[in-house]
């Protein structure tokens, strides 16, 4: 289902065109619908990977058409516990997307980069029947694995879109280029370390994501920015040609995520007596981008000089 129905409508016939990641292309005829009272079958699962603002009101809406036995949230930032709320704890079963993919025009994508899926139970942390299900449906488009710890996973997975995405839509770039300006680097490792140390606080336990183990992105760790830049290296030589979500969104001119992701950060920073400065002035920006007093582009990581600067010693 997708509420563009020159998209819908254009994934049903001709059919989808997808860009691979190796160059070659697929077109497949797919069954898409355009609104909720369209649903008429029952289905087992949900995979909600609508944008934040328009969860609560399309999850209702399927809540109430009685047709769908499992919800799985598969979107960006901290969105799991008002599907919860809507659906019921024990119908939930949450997932992060490692991989992206870039919205080129109606019935056709791009497939940006190769990364697996990880979900698990959003509150018992077993391997259920329906999530080893889950995991063999999502296995066809991309590697998927479980965890038992999947608020882990979720935090990891928003370390990586606080910093590289929100990086990324300021810049106005894919993440390697937006990491590769001059103060671009420190900031990506400072907006995770921002993020580090409020899970911490949490008393969170974090996952490995994107095939690399997050606290060792640390500007505060042993080896300080060099060793961090290295990591992150590593996580960008898999994910730099990614276009943020929230970049695609400003182009799109519809509001973005950045509430349940650098706002979430910011907000659970503030909770818990963590200063969140370069999380709070990312999104910031973000929100001027989005109101059209600020375009995005690599002249706006100049906006962040004066906290840079106040971290050199």
């Amino acid at each position: 289902m997708d509420s563009n129905a020159a998209h819908a409508a254009a994934c049903r016939n001709p059919g989808a065109l997808v860009e691979l990641p190796d160059g070659s292309t697929m077109t497949t005829s797919l069954q898409v619908i355009a609104s909720v009272d369209q649903v008429r079958e029952p289905y087992d699962y949900a995979l909600i990977t609508l944008k934040a603002p328009a969860v609560p009101s399309v999850v209702t809406a399927l809540r109430d058409s009685g047709l769908v036995e499992n919800y799985v949230s598969l979107g960006n930032g901290l969105i799991q516990e008002v599907i919860a709320g809507v659906v019921g704890a024990g119908r939930l079963l949450v997932g992060t997307v490692s991989w992206g993919a870039t919205f080129i025009a109606a019935g056709h994508v791009r497939q940006t980069t190769l990364a697996p899926f990880a979900v698990g139970e959003w509150r018992y942390g077993s391997n259920s029947d329906r999530l080893v299900r889950l995991i063999d449906l999502l296995s066809v488009v991309a590697p998927a694995h479980s965890t038992d710890n999947i608020v882990g996973q979720v935090w990891s997975k928003l370390l990586l879109n606080s910093s590289l995405s929100g990086l990324g839509t300021i810049a106005g770039a894919d993440y390697a280029t937006a990491v590769g300006t001059a103060g671009g680097r420190q900031l990506a490792v400072g907006m995770w370390t921002e993020g580090l140390r409020v899970a911490e606080a949490m008393g969170l336990s974090l996952d490995e994501v994107a095939g690399i183990r997050p606290e060792r992105i640390d500007v505060d760790g042993p080896g300080g920015l060099s060793a961090a830049s290295k990591e992150l290296d590593a996580l960008l030589e898999a994910l730099g040609a990614t276009k943020a979500s929230m970049l695609q969104d400003l182009e799109r001119g519809v509001p973005t995520e950045v509430d349940v992701i650098n706002g979430a950060v910011v907000s659970a920073g503030a909770d818990n007596d963590v200063p969140t400065p370069l999380n709070q002035r990312c999104a910031e920006i973000i929100r001027q981008c989005e109101k059209g007093t600020v375009r995005p582009g690599l002249g706006n990581l100049s906006f962040f000089d004066d906290l840079l600067s106040a971290t050199v010693e």
